[in-house]
C-alpha cells in the first residue's frame, strides 16, 4: 500500500511534504481541549485509587511506601 511512486515530480512531493509538516506542527501546538483534560484527570484518579488499594504505583510498580 505504501509503494513508491517514481513518477511523482520531486518539486510537488517536496511541496506536499512541506504543507503536511506545517499542518502537523500547527496541530501539535494546539492546546488539549478541557473535556479531554477532565477525562484524563478522572482516569488518573481511578488509577491512583486502584494503585493505592493494591500497594502499587499508578503505573503498576511496587510503591516504596508500601514496604515501610
Amino acid at each position: 500500500m505504501s509503494e513508491r511512486r517514481d513518477n511523482v515530480d520531486p518539486i510537488i512531493g517536496d511541496a506536499v511534504g512541506s504543507q503536511l509538516k506545517a499542518l502537523f506542527d500547527e496541530f501539535a501546538q494546539d492546546a488539549v481541549p478541557d473535556r479531554f483534560m477532565k477525562l484524563i484527570e478522572q482516569l488518573e484518579a481511578v488509577e491512583a485509587a486502584e494503585a493505592s488499594a493494591s500497594g502499587t504505583s499508578p503505573h503498576g510498580h511496587a510503591d516504596k511506601d508500601a514496604f515501610e
